[in-house]
């Protein structure tokens, strides 16, 4: 349901509003054969309300005007007998109103969304420049001083280059959730090689696993090697979930990063922990935005179900894949992230 709105929402002006039209052609006409022993008055907020939120003010305003019209022609064709001639008219002139209050409603409503998307985008963008001259002056200290360094100093060169890549990977993360969720995310589809992508994904996270005391192990099938994905995109979705994994994994256990072809034409990507798992009655939601305020306020406690899962799930999606949630049944706890991308077939171009 949620990809069809979105589907949806991603349709042009013209589309919108001739869909509206067509909505609100339908509901009149069904109106009229019902009679006026029955009511459609609520459906005709379908069109209005499409109008409003996913085109602007004016063209709800017309839609608007045009339902109320409707609704006025089907009166007068009813043959209905008033007190007065004069009450059809009053009675549009009132749906007219009440069309206009949630036309005005949904309008402002859209557009302070619009604007508080905007605004945070300003700021993440902001806040990236700063950390990526960190990151590179770190790195430049990091080379620059091998040797001159000792131990306990590298160490922490080392957590700070680690603690400010996951932070980049988050901020990209929050950039692009708004064009993920319009899809309007540019994608640089390649076929992507597994081995290349795994390794350099637990180079990334093996100081925070270390740290963590949490051991890593790569399970790659050999029978597919290569995959149909935007590299970074994929990239930034396994380091969520790898990150996820190791941060809520116990001192002494082991988070496997795992690959098992899925029929002729997919390959599946788990990330299996043995941290406390996700209640069954979270699984279903433990994808939306903002899931994880919605568990601390009614007391769970979730693995990593804020915004980087719903990034992971739009990402993934994006890309013709499917993410999903299961139990580790190799270990007593554990979590199972699991999602799959389309396959490289051999001797086709990727």
């Amino acid at each position: 349901m949620m990809n069809a709105l979105q589907k949806f929402g991603r349709q042009s002006t013209t589309m919108h509003l001739l869909t509206s039209i067509l909505l609100i052609l339908a509901m009149s006409t069904l109106d009229y054969l019902s009679g006026p022993e029955l009511s459609f008055s609520i459906f005709y907020l379908i069109p209005v309300s499409t109008a409003a939120w996913l085109i602007g003010r004016r063209a709800g305003i017309a839609v608007s005007f045009l339902s109320a019209c409707a609704w006025l022609f089907i009166d007068l064709t009813n043959h209905i007998i008033y007190s007065y001639p004069a009450i059809p008219y009053w009675n549009a002139l009132v749906r007219f109103g009440f069309f206009l209050v949630v036309t005005l409603t949904l309008s402002s409503l859209h557009a302070s969304q619009q604007q508080q998307e905007a605004l945070m985008h300003f700021i993440v963008h902001d806040l990236r420049s700063p950390l990526a001259t960190m990151m590179m002056g770190l790195d430049v200290l990091q080379f620059s001083s091998v040797g001159s360094l000792t131990e306990k100093q590298q160490a922490v060169i080392n957590d700070n280059i680690t603690s400010g890549r996951r932070m980049l990977t988050l901020i990209n993360s929050l950039l692009d959730l708004p064009r993920l969720e319009r899809g309007k995310m540019p994608l640089q589809l390649t076929a992507v090689n597994v081995s290349n992508l795994g390794q350099s994904v637990f180079e990334e996270m093996q100081l925070f696993a270390q740290r963590r005391q949490v051991n890593l192990a790569l399970q790659l099938d050999p029978n597919a090697a290569l995959v149909q994905a935007d590299l970074e995109l994929t990239r930034r979705v396994l380091l969520n979930l790898l990150g996820n994994a190791i941060k809520y994994s116990p001192k002494d256990s082991t988070v496997i990063l795992r690959t098992k072809r899925k029929g002729k034409n997919a390959l599946t990507f788990s990330i299996l922990d043995q941290g406390p798992g996700i209640p069954p009655h979270w699984r279903k939601k433990v994808f939306n935005k903002f899931a994880q305020v919605e568990a601390r306020q009614s007391g769970d406690s979730l693995a990593g179900s804020g915004i980087g899962l719903n990034f992971c799930q739009l990402a993934v999606r994006a890309q013709e894949g499917s993410i999903w949630i299961g139990d580790n049944t190799e270990a007593e706890h554990g979590a199972d992230f699991s999602f799959t991308l389309p396959t490289v077939v051999p001797g086709k171009p990727g």
